[in-house]
């Protein structure tokens, strides 16, 4: 930031404000802040998490798990028995608890993704009840909004009193 002063001592309370405001204006700090919605980026960061912990596994405990869910052995070929019992001790608590989280942000990942199709069945369920229940009313709308028209519904029974 430029700030522009004056020398003359007519102009100091506005060259103290202007030096003022530029010290202020140096602490400002912008972040840029990406629009998501909340539901994409906590599936996005579940999604990153599951290939984490995948990796995890498969450093770790030697398991490697396929994105359907089946997991296979990856071990290699021990050198000694000792060796092997101590890295399998140490890391199978790690990787039961790892593949225990993973298990969990599949299941919500897939919930969130469900619930959200859901509701779109409920939605779209709903709409077609409201839009029924309007024709029995009389009321026609077009699928846009934009028109409505009202007509006599047909299953409406008129009585006529007919008198010679």
């Amino acid at each position: 930031m430029i700030a522009a002063i004056s020398p003359a001592d007519i102009n100091y309370e506005e060259t103290l404000s202007t030096l003022r405001y530029a010290d202020r204006a140096k602490a400002i700090v912008c972040k840029a802040v990406i629009n998501e919605d909340a539901n994409a980026k906590l599936i996005r960061d579940l999604k990153e998490e599951i290939v984490k912990l995948r990796e995890l596994l498969k450093n770790e405990a030697g398991i490697d798990i396929s994105p359907d869910g089946t997991s296979t052995s990856v071990l290699p070929a021990p050198t000694t028995n000792n060796k092997h019992q101590r890295l399998k001790s140490s890391s199978s608590q790690s990787s039961e608890d790892a593949l225990e989280r993973l298990k969990e942000n599949q299941k919500l990942m897939d919930s969130l993704c469900m619930s959200y199709e859901e509701k779109l069945q409920k939605t779209e369920k709903i709409m077609a009840e409201r839009e029924a229940a309007f024709h029995e009313l009389g009321v026609y709308s077009k699928n846009d909004g934009n028109a409505v028209g009202i007509f006599s519904p047909k299953n409406v029974r008129i009585i006529i009193k007919q008198n010679n």
